[in-house]
């Protein structure tokens, strides 16, 4: 569906299922055939073998018109297969294209279905949390970052809405009805440090005097960084990967009536030691525990990483070829805070280097393969997904 409405830009674009003409599933399962139809730009036959190998596409220049790894439709193939199905594209050249795959899934047993006029409601299995006083914004870019952190929020009881930079940070407070903002340090338009200097500045006009908890959220954990964000105006300092303990204990410190000296123990907070090399692009074991031991976690996790991808690599690749620093910097910092959730730590420690030597101006020799570096893991890391989707569906249904 993505590619479909990337790849249209005038027309329209259909999902289609139905029960695949010959099933070929086993008792108790159904073959189901998904299309997805659009009135895009179409593809010549003769690329037809290529759309479903790792890194292909279908020429040079999609990847620098419309973005893209050339990985989704080969992870998409390796998925089809493990659900006993297969892929496909049938296209015409400016005219459109009709990508399908089959999946044979279980049907459920008629003692399943219960008829209601109701709308269906899939029961969470996990206890929740009874919801907390107060609602609180996350301002932060990176859409794997963004995930990790409501996740952590509404395991805890807090509810939480999620802006991506700094302006709209500044917007959203102006609302009045948020008691805490979780801000990363550094987004687009306008970074967390100027958007909290501006919020204070807003503050200071109001009458009465307002102040609002600001919680600085980086990856950035270098000397300096806390006391930078405390003069900024910040009222506190979280290292990614967030420490699900330390992040509920910093936030009921700031919004508790007396915070004192409580504050200044949750600041201090260590980053977390980080996994071990098991020679795969991500650690699962430090992954399962980055997502609490919950499998349903892990998926999205997973799901949220891969769909991100191809706007990370765009920006580094988009970056480095107008020799544009300051834009590199940035990216590679937001790649190495979701690279520390995923646990994959060749990934961080490659964006941590493209980092650095951005922020000193360097976009040619070593700063270039560093980013050949990030693109390359970043491709690993997507490769051994499908993987991990099969290992995190065996563990549905258990105990961690």
């Amino acid at each position: 569906m993505s590619n479909a409405v990337k790849f249209t830009q005038h027309g329209q674009v259909c999902l289609q299922i139905a029960a695949a003409a010959s099933t070929g599933a086993q008792d108790g399962a159904v073959k189901l055939r998904f299309e997805v139809i659009d009135s895009g730009i179409g593809i010549p036959e003769d690329r037809f073998n290529r759309l479903f190998n790792s890194f292909s596409q279908v020429d040079s220049s999609t990847t620098r018109k419309y973005g893209g790894t050339g990985l989704g439709l080969a992870i998409s193939k390796q998925l089809a297969g493990l659900m006993g199905g297969e892929i496909g594209v049938s296209s015409r050249l400016g005219v459109g294209s009709t990508f399908w795959f089959t999946a044979c899934l279980e049907k459920p047993s008629s003692t399943d279905i219960e008829p209601s006029r109701e709308p269906a409601v899939v029961a969470d299995t996990a206890a929740k949390p009874a919801a907390r006083a107060g609602r609180l914004l996350v301002a932060e870019d990176n859409a794997v970052n963004q995930f990790v952190a409501t996740e952590l929020l509404q395991a805890a009881g807090f509810e939480s809405d999620v802006v991506a930079d700094g302006l709209q940070a500044v917007q959203a407070v102006q609302s009045g009805k948020y008691a805490m903002v979780l801000m990363d340090c550094q987004m687009p338009e306008m970074d967390g440090l100027a958007a909290t200097a501006e919020i204070r500045r807003l503050e200071s006009l109001a009458k009465p005097a307002a102040h609002i908890p600001i919680i600085a959220l980086t990856a950035g954990a270098v000397k300096g960084e806390r006391e930078r964000c405390l003069a900024a105006g910040m009222d506190d300092y979280i290292a990614k990967p967030l420490n699900p303990r330390k992040l509920v204990e910093t936030i009921e410190a700031h919004l508790s009536p007396t915070r004192g000296a409580a504050c200044e123990s949750a600041a201090t907070n260590p980053v977390p030691i980080p996994p071990g090399d098991t020679g795969e692009p991500i650690n699962w074991d430090a992954l399962f525990d980055n997502c609490l031991k919950n499998v349903d976690f892990v998926g999205k996790m997973l799901d949220s990483f891969a769909k991100a991808a191809d706007q990370s690599i765009a920006e580094i690749q988009q970056s480095m070829a107008a020799q544009d620093a300051p834009t590199a910097a940035r990216a590679a910092h937001s790649i190495k805070g979701a690279a520390a959730y995923l646990a994959a730590m060749k990934l961080c420690q490659a964006a941590a280097e493209l980092e650095e030597l951005a922020r000193t101006g360097q976009v040619v020799g070593r700063a270039e393969a560093a980013a050949q570096n990030v693109v390359q893991q970043v491709r690993l890391c997507l490769e051994q997904i499908p993987k991990l989707r099969v290992k995190t569906a065996g563990l549905k249904g258990k105990k961690a």
